[in-house]
């Protein structure tokens, strides 16, 4: 479906014929700024000055899924009491409320344990959260010191741009590993980050709150096709800097048959460059399911595809892909909106081709009518969309499950 804005509406009979919504501003302000903090100290999070539990977050700006937060001056948070027995580690985040219309800061309670571990941000329909800062509560503690505080912040950045000058200097890089050996190259990298520019202005910022370039090749370490745990230590990487590719699942193709069907949405995919983990942590990955198929016939006439599930890697959530639609619907539903900083395919093609959506890893599923092979509207890679169906009593092709693959620098 293919869809513009704005333009101005004409009146008919009192009626304006162009409406826009606020998802829309939201969603073409994701497709050009990925999430994060709009400046190198936009609410940053720090022990309060008054002393004991609290913390305070700085004034500034961030952007999650193109809606916008603004904190003019800076906040103060209460961190709940200390368990008398456990410590517990908590996190600090923005949270995004969909269905209260607004975006405010919190701090999540984690939960005391021998070995605690930080709560995770939520991403579903309505709620939707970014990490600011970890805060480490010992037990018995009664004031929260500045070194307990660890910066869980990223940087929003130009997508488009972001793109382009990853893809340079990646390839920069690797000409210094290929032409110098070993303490040569990293030096001459280190030297060279100065020209590493976020935005055309401030030094990127990961975590730490400086850019850290990593000496070596980037290769694939291990690859998640379901559930599991992440640990750096397993898999050494230079610099302890990792890269990791989520793919939501794809949606599962509809089934038409008076209505024409289309294949399903492929799973967003989302990059998280130059992560800086703990060597000492584990880090817990989830890998969406495909939309599962769906049959008609002469009774169910027509039916919208199965949505793909998520994936996750610790904090860095993506979303699965919408289930095809109906040819009857498909002016009238809400398509997937564009997550800042993921590649989200659209709803596959309809009629005879019936093709499920591709995704960056792999290619959609084919129409039963069209292959005249009911295998081939199966998706044929990571998170891309099933393929839809008209044949009775045979299936629409569900979705690819989703992936999660972590690489490493290897020298």
């Amino acid at each position: 479906m293919e869809k513009s804005f704005p333009f101005n509406a004409v009146i008919v009979d009192g009626v304006p014929d162009r409406v826009y919504a606020a998802e829309d501003f939201a969603a073409e302000r994701a497709a050009y700024v990925s999430n994060g903090v709009t400046a190198a100290d936009a609410l940053t999070v720090s022990a309060s000055g008054a002393g004991g539990m609290a913390v305070e977050i700085a004034a500034g700006a961030a952007v999650i899924d193109g809606y916008t937060y603004f904190n003019t001056s800076p906040l103060t948070v209460a961190i709940e009491a200390a368990d008398t027995t456990f410590a517990r580690i908590d996190l600090a985040v923005l949270r995004l409320d969909l269905a209260a219309r607004t975006m405010y800061c919190t701090v999540k309670t984690g939960i005391p344990a021998e070995t605690p571990t930080a709560p995770v941000c939520a991403y579903g329909e309505e709620v939707r959260e970014m990490a600011l800062a970890e805060i480490a509560v010992a037990a018995g503690e009664s004031v929260i010191e500045q070194a307990h505080l660890t910066d869980k912040r990223v940087r929003a950045d130009y997508i488009l741009n972001r793109v382009e000058v990853d893809a340079v200097l990646a390839e920069y890089s690797r000409a210094i590993c290929d032409y110098f050996d070993g303490e040569d190259a990293a030096r001459i990298i280190e030297a060279s980050k100065i020209f590493r520019k976020d935005a055309g202005t401030d030094t990127v910022l990961t975590g730490s709150g400086e850019y850290h370039p990593a000496a070596g090749r980037l290769t694939e370490l291990v690859r998640f096709t379901a559930d599991g745990i992440f640990s750096p230590a397993e898999y050494p990487s230079v610099g302890g800097l990792y890269t990791v590719v989520i793919q939501g699942a794809g949606g599962s193709g509809g089934w038409g048959n008076v209505f024409p069907a289309f294949g399903g949405c492929a799973g967003a995919v989302y990059t998280a460059a130059n992560l800086p983990l703990d060597q000492t942590k584990t880090y817990t990955v989830t890998v969406g399911k495909g939309g599962e198929a769906v049959v008609g016939n002469h009774i169910h006439a027509s039916k919208k595809g199965a949505d793909g599930g998520p994936s996750s890697f610790d904090g860095f959530f993506v979303s699965g892909g919408v289930g095809g639609m109906l040819e009857s619907e498909i002016g009238t539903v809400t398509m997937q909106a564009a997550v800042a900083g993921l590649y989200t395919a659209p709803i596959g093609t309809s009629g005879d081709g019936g093709k499920g959506a591709d995704s960056l890893l792999g290619r959609g599923g084919v129409n039963v009518i069209e292959s005249g092979d009911p295998s081939a509207v199966v998706a044929e890679g990571y998170g891309a969309g099933g393929g839809s169906c008209g044949v009775v009593d045979a299936p629409s092709g569900a979705g690819g499950d989703g992936v999660v693959i972590v690489y490493g620098y290897v020298v």
